[in-house]
């Protein structure tokens, strides 16, 4: 089996989220000194410092993170992952005023807790607010300090974030009314946990809606994949064939489908499943045809010239495992995620038991040569987070093989 033993894997899991926990601090450094202040109450500059561990911003990388560590926490039945992610946001929530000094700054403007300071786009509020759900959930006493996050953040999904002619999520860049594959996760993680969690029928119904819209906009039917972008302006697609992007619109399915089937309405609960499964079971045909000999997929999905890239395997490895425990698919999918999770496994796991090779955040490009040529690092928090879900879900499978 993929990964090697249930226990080896267990291991594995515990020093990566180990790691988190020994690695998180509170830090900033000064960017023309290279000073460092480990309390914002020393920072001399409040706008010349940056965040001098990669665990402490806020961002939906982080918020991805804060939701792993919490199921980890389920998953190991230690308290120590959960406590974790009420720390760091309790910090960011805490702090981040202090770097709001006043309303001359830019939209390019990346002082610490930018994006919480702005908090209008999906990437700022999205994973975030959905882990602040879970957070509500696991210490209620303090849901009341999450709750104006939580409805700006319902608030901003329902009626502000722009939206194209059809009603799908979109950004106003690179160019007004662009659809975005990121969004559809970085829009549907909230809007999911939030319609289960307070029981919103038509945030759910929206969320659903976008899925479709999305598939509409992005789906390349001669490739099996999806598109990086739309410009709806231009009527044309964007970007390329981006491994990552592929996998947040099969995570937001199925992040959304896990909330279906808790459905206590049958019939709707078969509505939206009718409309959801056949596309997953699509998207996850078409990956599993790029898969490479290794395992791995790469940066490009179908250009086997491209560099193998760790964070796109590790949600393709997590959403095949959970799509075929939870029976939505049949279990020969189930070998495609062991191998994934084996090359992970034997090739990209650092010494310091980091995921390694996993792409930096990516705009929309203009051109291949630019998803060729984005940076690549070990380390990187995109992956930390994807690291431990596809794990988790790969023991379960393991269990039920």
């Amino acid at each position: 089996m993929g990964g090697g033993s249930i226990r080896e894997d267990s291991l594995l899991l515990l020093k990566v989220a180990d790691r988190v926990l020994q690695d998180y601090e509170t830090v900033y450094i000064d960017k023309t000194t290279g000073m460092r202040y480990t309390s914002v109450e020393d920072v001399a500059d409040r706008r010349n410092v940056r965040i001098g561990c990669k665990f402490m911003d806020w961002h939906y990388s982080t918020g991805i993170l804060n939701m792993a560590m919490m199921e980890f926490s389920d998953f190991t039945g230690d308290p120590r992952y959960a406590g974790y992610a009420a720390a760091q946001v309790e910090y960011c929530l805490n702090t981040y005023l202090e770097f709001s000094l006043d309303d001359s700054g830019s939209a390019q403007d990346h002082r610490p807790f930018h994006f919480l300071r702005k908090y209008n786009e999906l990437d700022h509020l999205g994973p975030e607010g959905a882990a602040l759900i879970m957070l509500s959930g696991k210490f209620p006493d303090n849901a009341g300090k999450y709750e104006k996050y939580i409805s700006k953040a319902a608030e901003h999904v329902a009626n502000i974030q722009v939206r194209t002619e059809k009603g799908a999520l979109a950004r106003t860049w690179p160019i007004p009314n662009t659809v975005w594959a990121d969004d559809l996760y970085m829009g549907v993680s909230f809007m999911a946990e939030y319609a289960d969690r307070y029981a919103d029928d038509s945030m759910l119904e929206d969320a659903v809606r976008q899925v479709i819209l999305f598939n509409e906009y992005l789906w390349d039917a001669r490739s099996a994949l999806y598109w990086h972008g739309y410009y709806e302006n231009m009527h044309r697609h964007a970007g390329s064939h981006w491994g990552r992007c592929n996998g947040w619109i099969m995570l937001a399915v199925v992040t959304l489908m896990d909330k279906v089937c808790k459905l206590g309405d049958p019939v709707l609960k078969e509505r939206y499943l009718g409309y959801l499964m056949p596309l997953l079971v699509r998207q996850i045909d078409g990956i599993v045809q790029r898969q490479g000999p290794s395992g791995m997929w790469h940066q490009l999905l179908d250009k086997t010239d491209s560099y193998c890239e760790s964070s796109a395997t590790a949600i393709f490895v997590y959403c095949m495992a959970r799509a075929v425990n939870n029976g939505w698919i049949d279990g020969t999918y189930a070998s495609a995620a062991l191998k994934g999770w084996d090359a992970l496994c034997r090739t990209q796991i650092s010494e310091k038991s980091e995921l390694k090779n996993v792409c930096a955040g990516t705009g929309i490009g203009n051109d291949l040569p630019f998803y060729y040529s984005r940076p690549k690092a070990d380390g990187e928090i995109h992956g930390t987070g994807l690291l431990l879900k596809a794990g988790m879900e790969i023991i379960r499978l393991k269990k039920n093989i």
